[in-house]
Protein backbone atom coordinates (compact mmCIF):
# COMPACT_ATOMS: atom_id res chain seq x y z
CA UNK A 1 0.00 0.00 0.00
CA UNK A 2 1.56 3.04 -0.80
CA UNK A 3 2.19 6.03 1.66
CA UNK A 4 3.65 9.31 1.38
CA UNK A 5 5.02 11.16 4.34
CA UNK A 6 2.74 13.51 6.16
CA UNK A 7 -0.08 12.45 3.19
CA UNK A 8 -3.25 10.38 2.78
CA UNK A 9 -3.76 7.19 1.33
CA UNK A 10 -5.35 6.61 -1.80
CA UNK A 11 -8.30 4.69 0.44
CA UNK A 12 -8.64 8.02 2.47
CA UNK A 13 -8.66 10.68 -0.27
CA UNK A 14 -11.18 8.13 -1.64
CA UNK A 15 -13.03 8.02 1.64
CA UNK A 16 -12.71 11.86 2.05
CA UNK A 17 -14.28 12.74 -1.45
CA UNK A 18 -17.25 10.25 -1.04
CA UNK A 19 -17.77 11.83 2.83
CA UNK A 20 -17.81 15.54 1.29
CA UNK A 21 -20.14 14.24 -1.68
CA UNK A 22 -22.19 12.73 0.96
CA UNK A 23 -22.49 16.16 3.12
CA UNK A 24 -23.07 18.16 -0.18
CA UNK A 25 -26.35 15.43 -0.98
CA UNK A 26 -27.81 15.92 2.64
CA UNK A 27 -27.04 19.80 2.11
CA UNK A 28 -28.75 19.76 -0.84
CA UNK A 29 -31.62 17.79 0.45
CA UNK A 30 -32.32 19.67 3.18
CA UNK A 31 -32.35 22.70 0.86
CA UNK A 32 -34.91 20.87 -1.24
CA UNK A 33 -37.14 20.02 2.17
CA UNK A 34 -36.97 23.95 2.51
CA UNK A 35 -37.53 25.03 -1.00
CA UNK A 36 -41.14 26.54 -1.45
CA UNK A 37 -42.76 27.06 -5.04
CA UNK A 38 -45.50 29.80 -4.85
CA UNK A 39 -47.93 29.27 -7.75
CA UNK A 40 -50.12 32.54 -8.06
CA UNK A 41 -53.29 32.15 -9.78
CA UNK A 42 -54.51 35.14 -11.16
CA UNK A 43 -57.40 36.09 -13.73
CA UNK A 44 -61.08 37.74 -14.06
CA UNK A 45 -63.65 36.38 -12.01
CA UNK A 46 -65.39 33.51 -13.29
CA UNK A 47 -61.86 32.13 -15.46
CA UNK A 48 -61.52 28.71 -13.18
CA UNK A 49 -59.16 29.49 -10.50
CA UNK A 50 -60.66 28.45 -8.11
CA UNK A 51 -61.58 25.37 -9.50
CA UNK A 52 -57.85 24.50 -10.31
CA UNK A 53 -57.42 24.60 -7.16
CA UNK A 54 -59.91 21.86 -5.96
CA UNK A 55 -58.62 20.12 -8.34
CA UNK A 56 -55.23 20.27 -7.13
CA UNK A 57 -56.29 19.03 -3.65
CA UNK A 58 -58.36 16.12 -5.97
CA UNK A 59 -55.13 15.14 -7.25
CA UNK A 60 -52.13 15.74 -5.13
CA UNK A 61 -53.71 16.83 -2.09
CA UNK A 62 -56.19 15.11 0.70
CA UNK A 63 -59.19 15.60 -1.15
CA UNK A 64 -62.37 16.99 1.01
CA UNK A 65 -63.62 16.55 4.60
CA UNK A 66 -66.86 15.70 5.01
CA UNK A 67 -67.56 19.19 7.21
CA UNK A 68 -65.93 20.54 3.95
CA UNK A 69 -68.31 18.15 1.50
CA UNK A 70 -71.18 19.44 3.96
CA UNK A 71 -70.23 23.55 3.17
CA UNK A 72 -70.07 22.82 -0.50
CA UNK A 73 -73.39 21.09 -0.58
CA UNK A 74 -74.81 24.65 0.30
CA UNK A 75 -72.79 26.33 -2.87
CA UNK A 76 -74.39 23.24 -5.13
CA UNK A 77 -78.10 23.94 -3.25
CA UNK A 78 -77.41 28.05 -4.39
CA UNK A 79 -76.01 26.79 -8.23
CA UNK A 80 -79.06 24.60 -8.92
CA UNK A 81 -81.72 27.23 -7.62
CA UNK A 82 -79.10 30.27 -9.27
CA UNK A 83 -78.87 28.15 -12.77
CA UNK A 84 -83.22 27.47 -12.85
CA UNK A 85 -83.98 30.96 -12.20
CA UNK A 86 -81.94 32.25 -14.84
CA UNK A 87 -83.52 29.90 -17.03
CA UNK A 88 -86.58 31.27 -16.02
CA UNK A 89 -85.63 34.81 -16.27
CA UNK A 90 -84.85 33.38 -19.95
CA UNK A 91 -87.74 32.32 -20.85
CA UNK A 92 -89.78 35.50 -20.08
CA UNK A 93 -86.68 37.50 -22.44
CA UNK A 94 -86.82 35.01 -24.78
CA UNK A 95 -90.44 34.87 -24.90
CA UNK A 96 -90.92 30.80 -24.95
CA UNK A 97 -93.92 29.57 -23.37
CA UNK A 98 -94.17 26.77 -20.81
CA UNK A 99 -96.40 23.43 -21.76
CA UNK A 100 -98.64 23.97 -18.94
CA UNK A 101 -100.24 26.94 -16.86
CA UNK A 102 -98.78 24.66 -13.73
CA UNK A 103 -95.30 24.49 -14.50
CA UNK A 104 -95.82 28.57 -15.63
CA UNK A 105 -96.99 28.53 -11.60
CA UNK A 106 -94.15 26.34 -10.41
CA UNK A 107 -91.74 28.71 -12.14
CA UNK A 108 -93.28 31.97 -10.52
CA UNK A 109 -92.85 29.90 -7.46
CA UNK A 110 -88.95 28.86 -8.02
CA UNK A 111 -88.75 33.01 -8.80
CA UNK A 112 -89.77 34.09 -5.44
CA UNK A 113 -87.32 31.93 -3.71
CA UNK A 114 -84.32 33.44 -1.55
CA UNK A 115 -81.70 31.52 -2.55
CA UNK A 116 -79.62 32.00 0.79
CA UNK A 117 -82.24 30.50 2.91
CA UNK A 118 -82.16 27.00 0.48
CA UNK A 119 -79.28 25.45 2.09
CA UNK A 120 -80.46 22.44 4.33
CA UNK A 121 -81.25 18.81 2.45
CA UNK A 122 -84.74 19.82 3.91
CA UNK A 123 -84.99 23.33 2.27
CA UNK A 124 -83.59 21.81 -0.72
CA UNK A 125 -85.55 19.07 -1.19
CA UNK A 126 -88.84 21.18 -0.67
CA UNK A 127 -87.73 23.01 -4.09
CA UNK A 128 -86.29 20.21 -5.65
CA UNK A 129 -89.55 18.29 -7.27
CA UNK A 130 -90.32 21.81 -8.94
CA UNK A 131 -86.79 22.28 -10.07
CA UNK A 132 -87.08 18.89 -11.35
CA UNK A 133 -90.49 19.00 -13.37
CA UNK A 134 -89.25 22.42 -14.56
CA UNK A 135 -86.37 20.45 -15.92
CA UNK A 136 -88.50 18.46 -18.37
CA UNK A 137 -90.23 21.05 -19.67
CA UNK A 138 -90.08 21.69 -23.47
CA UNK A 139 -89.87 25.26 -23.37
CA UNK A 140 -87.14 25.32 -20.50
CA UNK A 141 -85.30 22.76 -22.84
CA UNK A 142 -85.47 25.02 -25.67
CA UNK A 143 -84.89 28.28 -23.52
CA UNK A 144 -81.57 26.05 -22.51
CA UNK A 145 -80.37 24.99 -26.16
CA UNK A 146 -80.35 28.82 -26.41
CA UNK A 147 -77.98 29.38 -23.12
CA UNK A 148 -75.46 31.32 -24.87
CA UNK A 149 -78.02 34.13 -24.67
CA UNK A 150 -78.03 34.10 -20.99
CA UNK A 151 -75.25 34.59 -18.16
CA UNK A 152 -76.27 31.19 -17.60
CA UNK A 153 -73.95 28.71 -14.58
CA UNK A 154 -71.64 26.67 -16.79
CA UNK A 155 -72.67 24.08 -14.41
CA UNK A 156 -76.60 24.15 -15.05
CA UNK A 157 -76.86 20.92 -17.08
CA UNK A 158 -74.65 19.27 -15.30
CA UNK A 159 -76.77 19.76 -11.97
CA UNK A 160 -80.13 19.77 -13.51
CA UNK A 161 -79.47 16.69 -15.06
CA UNK A 162 -78.62 15.16 -11.45
CA UNK A 163 -81.56 16.66 -9.75
CA UNK A 164 -82.86 13.27 -7.96
CA UNK A 165 -79.21 12.84 -7.00
CA UNK A 166 -78.52 16.12 -5.42
CA UNK A 167 -82.12 15.59 -3.57
CA UNK A 168 -81.35 13.02 -1.28
CA UNK A 169 -81.33 13.63 2.46
CA UNK A 170 -77.77 11.76 2.71
CA UNK A 171 -76.40 13.57 -0.32
CA UNK A 172 -72.69 15.08 -0.01
CA UNK A 173 -70.89 16.43 -3.15
CA UNK A 174 -68.30 13.86 -5.22
CA UNK A 175 -65.42 15.12 -6.00
CA UNK A 176 -67.13 16.13 -9.65
CA UNK A 177 -70.09 17.94 -7.95
CA UNK A 178 -66.91 19.99 -5.99
CA UNK A 179 -65.33 20.83 -9.55
CA UNK A 180 -68.22 21.96 -10.99
CA UNK A 181 -69.65 24.50 -8.30
CA UNK A 182 -68.79 28.03 -9.35
CA UNK A 183 -68.50 30.95 -5.72
CA UNK A 184 -66.69 33.74 -6.12
CA UNK A 185 -63.48 34.13 -4.20
CA UNK A 186 -63.50 36.91 -2.02
CA UNK A 187 -60.82 36.80 -0.14
CA UNK A 188 -57.19 35.22 0.01
CA UNK A 189 -56.89 31.44 -0.20
CA UNK A 190 -53.60 29.05 0.02
CA UNK A 191 -53.59 25.99 -0.53
CA UNK A 192 -50.19 23.95 0.21
CA UNK A 193 -48.84 20.45 -0.99
CA UNK A 194 -45.83 18.63 -1.30
CA UNK A 195 -44.53 16.71 -4.27
CA UNK A 196 -41.24 15.24 -4.38
CA UNK A 197 -40.46 16.78 -0.98
CA UNK A 198 -40.94 20.30 -2.42
CA UNK A 199 -43.56 22.42 -1.19
CA UNK A 200 -46.33 24.01 -3.26
CA UNK A 201 -48.20 26.99 -2.36
CA UNK A 202 -50.97 27.95 -4.66
CA UNK A 203 -52.62 31.85 -3.61
CA UNK A 204 -55.90 32.37 -4.84
CA UNK A 205 -57.28 35.59 -5.07
CA UNK A 206 -60.55 37.22 -6.26
CA UNK A 207 -60.58 37.94 -9.99
CA UNK A 208 -63.28 40.17 -9.85
CA UNK A 209 -62.64 43.97 -10.45
CA UNK A 210 -63.43 45.35 -6.66
CA UNK A 211 -60.63 42.38 -5.42
CA UNK A 212 -57.49 43.39 -7.57
CA UNK A 213 -56.68 45.72 -5.36
CA UNK A 214 -55.33 42.70 -2.66
CA UNK A 215 -53.44 41.32 -5.59
CA UNK A 216 -50.31 43.12 -4.93
CA UNK A 217 -49.85 42.00 -1.35
CA UNK A 218 -49.66 38.40 -3.06
CA UNK A 219 -46.72 39.44 -5.55
CA UNK A 220 -44.09 39.02 -3.08
CA UNK A 221 -41.33 35.52 -3.90
CA UNK A 222 -43.69 33.99 -6.57
CA UNK A 223 -42.08 31.59 -8.81
CA UNK A 224 -44.81 31.09 -11.27
CA UNK A 225 -47.76 33.05 -12.27
CA UNK A 226 -50.61 31.13 -13.68
CA UNK A 227 -53.28 33.31 -15.00
CA UNK A 228 -56.44 32.14 -16.83
CA UNK A 229 -58.77 33.35 -19.22
CA UNK A 230 -62.00 31.41 -19.89
CA UNK A 231 -62.30 30.62 -23.51
CA UNK A 232 -65.80 30.72 -23.71
CA UNK A 233 -66.05 34.61 -22.65
CA UNK A 234 -65.03 35.65 -26.41
CA UNK A 235 -69.37 36.48 -27.14
CA UNK A 236 -69.79 38.09 -23.72
CA UNK A 237 -69.17 41.61 -22.48
CA UNK A 238 -68.15 42.80 -18.98
CA UNK A 239 -68.14 46.47 -16.95
CA UNK A 240 -64.25 47.00 -16.42
CA UNK A 241 -63.20 50.95 -15.45
CA UNK A 242 -66.75 51.75 -15.81
CA UNK A 243 -67.14 50.73 -19.32
CA UNK A 244 -68.49 48.01 -21.11
CA UNK A 245 -66.08 45.95 -23.47
CA UNK A 246 -65.90 41.80 -24.36
CA UNK A 247 -65.21 39.95 -21.56
CA UNK A 248 -61.97 38.04 -23.40
CA UNK A 249 -60.37 41.38 -24.37
CA UNK A 250 -60.59 42.27 -21.03
CA UNK A 251 -58.58 39.33 -20.03
CA UNK A 252 -55.82 40.37 -22.15
CA UNK A 253 -55.77 43.62 -21.05
CA UNK A 254 -54.96 42.50 -17.22
CA UNK A 255 -52.25 40.02 -18.22
CA UNK A 256 -50.73 42.80 -20.09
CA UNK A 257 -51.04 44.96 -16.89
CA UNK A 258 -50.00 41.90 -14.83
CA UNK A 259 -46.97 41.35 -16.91
CA UNK A 260 -45.62 45.05 -16.38
CA UNK A 261 -45.42 44.86 -12.62
CA UNK A 262 -41.63 44.96 -11.65
CA UNK A 263 -42.51 42.67 -8.74
CA UNK A 264 -43.22 39.73 -11.49
CA UNK A 265 -40.36 40.43 -13.55
CA UNK A 266 -38.17 37.07 -12.28
CA UNK A 267 -41.37 35.21 -12.64
CA UNK A 268 -42.81 32.65 -15.12
CA UNK A 269 -46.07 32.92 -16.75
CA UNK A 270 -48.40 30.33 -17.07
CA UNK A 271 -51.35 31.17 -19.28
CA UNK A 272 -54.48 28.97 -19.25
CA UNK A 273 -56.83 29.08 -21.68
CA UNK A 274 -59.50 27.79 -20.25
CA UNK A 275 -63.20 26.55 -19.98
CA UNK A 276 -62.62 24.68 -23.61
CA UNK A 277 -65.42 22.47 -23.40
CA UNK A 278 -67.65 25.64 -22.96
CA UNK A 279 -66.06 27.23 -25.74
CA UNK A 280 -66.23 24.28 -28.49
CA UNK A 281 -69.92 23.80 -27.98
CA UNK A 282 -70.41 28.01 -27.97
CA UNK A 283 -68.30 28.35 -31.21
CA UNK A 284 -70.76 26.41 -33.17
CA UNK A 285 -73.80 29.07 -32.53
CA UNK A 286 -71.70 32.29 -32.17
CA UNK A 287 -69.23 33.17 -34.62
CA UNK A 288 -65.94 34.76 -32.92
CA UNK A 289 -66.27 37.59 -36.01
CA UNK A 290 -69.18 38.69 -34.77
CA UNK A 291 -68.15 39.75 -31.59
CA UNK A 292 -64.15 40.00 -32.29
CA UNK A 293 -64.42 41.40 -35.99
CA UNK A 294 -60.29 41.04 -36.30
CA UNK A 295 -60.81 37.26 -36.49
CA UNK A 296 -60.61 36.35 -40.22
CA UNK A 297 -60.25 32.67 -39.89
CA UNK A 298 -63.32 30.06 -40.41
CA UNK A 299 -66.92 30.35 -38.70
CA UNK A 300 -67.35 28.15 -36.54
CA UNK A 301 -64.30 26.48 -36.42
CA UNK A 302 -62.89 26.10 -32.45
CA UNK A 303 -59.21 25.16 -33.88
CA UNK A 304 -58.93 28.11 -36.05
CA UNK A 305 -60.77 30.54 -33.38
CA UNK A 306 -58.30 29.24 -30.82
CA UNK A 307 -55.32 29.29 -32.70
CA UNK A 308 -56.52 33.27 -32.85
CA UNK A 309 -57.27 33.50 -29.48
CA UNK A 310 -53.34 32.41 -28.54
CA UNK A 311 -52.00 34.61 -30.47
CA UNK A 312 -54.29 37.64 -29.10
CA UNK A 313 -52.91 36.58 -25.83
CA UNK A 314 -49.69 36.73 -26.67
CA UNK A 315 -49.39 40.21 -29.22
CA UNK A 316 -50.73 41.78 -25.58
CA UNK A 317 -47.26 40.69 -23.55
CA UNK A 318 -45.03 44.38 -22.90
CA UNK A 319 -42.35 44.84 -24.89
CA UNK A 320 -39.81 45.34 -21.43
CA UNK A 321 -41.40 41.47 -20.65
CA UNK A 322 -40.08 40.69 -24.70
CA UNK A 323 -37.09 41.97 -24.17
CA UNK A 324 -35.72 40.67 -20.97
CA UNK A 325 -36.59 37.56 -22.53
CA UNK A 326 -34.76 37.81 -25.72
CA UNK A 327 -31.77 38.78 -23.20
CA UNK A 328 -31.94 35.43 -20.84
CA UNK A 329 -32.22 33.85 -24.30
CA UNK A 330 -29.25 35.12 -25.61
CA UNK A 331 -27.29 34.11 -22.33
CA UNK A 332 -29.15 30.42 -22.31
CA UNK A 333 -28.29 27.40 -23.77
CA UNK A 334 -32.09 26.74 -23.88
CA UNK A 335 -33.45 28.95 -26.47
CA UNK A 336 -36.60 27.77 -27.02
CA UNK A 337 -38.11 28.67 -23.84
CA UNK A 338 -41.79 30.48 -24.68
CA UNK A 339 -42.44 33.83 -23.24
CA UNK A 340 -45.42 32.20 -22.22
CA UNK A 341 -46.25 28.42 -21.28
CA UNK A 342 -49.79 28.42 -23.22
CA UNK A 343 -52.16 25.47 -22.43
CA UNK A 344 -56.09 25.33 -23.70
CA UNK A 345 -57.89 23.80 -20.38
CA UNK A 346 -60.77 22.52 -19.04
CA UNK A 347 -60.39 22.90 -15.42
CA UNK A 348 -63.46 20.70 -14.46
CA UNK A 349 -61.92 17.74 -16.01
CA UNK A 350 -59.53 16.00 -13.70
CA UNK A 351 -57.64 13.77 -16.30
CA UNK A 352 -56.78 17.18 -18.12
CA UNK A 353 -55.55 19.12 -15.36
CA UNK A 354 -53.94 16.36 -14.21
CA UNK A 355 -52.05 15.82 -17.67
CA UNK A 356 -51.74 19.93 -17.83
CA UNK A 357 -50.00 20.38 -14.66
CA UNK A 358 -47.45 17.76 -14.97
CA UNK A 359 -46.65 19.05 -18.32
CA UNK A 360 -45.87 22.69 -16.40
CA UNK A 361 -44.82 21.48 -12.69
CA UNK A 362 -41.29 20.13 -14.06
CA UNK A 363 -40.65 24.07 -15.66
CA UNK A 364 -42.13 25.50 -12.45
CA UNK A 365 -39.22 23.25 -10.32
CA UNK A 366 -36.66 23.73 -12.37
CA UNK A 367 -36.73 27.66 -12.13
CA UNK A 368 -37.12 26.92 -8.42
CA UNK A 369 -34.10 24.91 -8.15
CA UNK A 370 -31.80 27.51 -9.98
CA UNK A 371 -33.42 30.13 -6.85
CA UNK A 372 -32.14 27.40 -4.71
CA UNK A 373 -28.56 26.95 -6.45
CA UNK A 374 -29.55 23.19 -6.76
CA UNK A 375 -29.94 23.29 -11.13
Amino acid sequence: MPWCFGGESEEEVAAREKSKAIDRGLKDDAKRLKMQVKLLLLGAGASGKSTFVRQMRIIHGKGFSEEERQFMRVIVYDNVTVSIQTLIAGMQHLNIPYETDHRKQLAARLSNVQVEQVTTPEEFGGISGWVSELWQDSGVQACYERRSELDLLDSCHYYLKDIERLSTNDYLPSDDDITHCRSPTVSILEYDFYLDTVLYRIVDVGGQEAERRKWLSCFEGVTSVVFLAALSEYSQTVQEGGKTCNSLMASVALLAQVMRSKYLFQSSFILFLNKNDVFEERILKRNVQDYLPSYSGPPHNADAAYAFLEETFMSAVPQQRRQQHEEAMANDDNDDEPLIYCHRTTATDTDNIRRIFNAVKDTILELSLVKWNLA
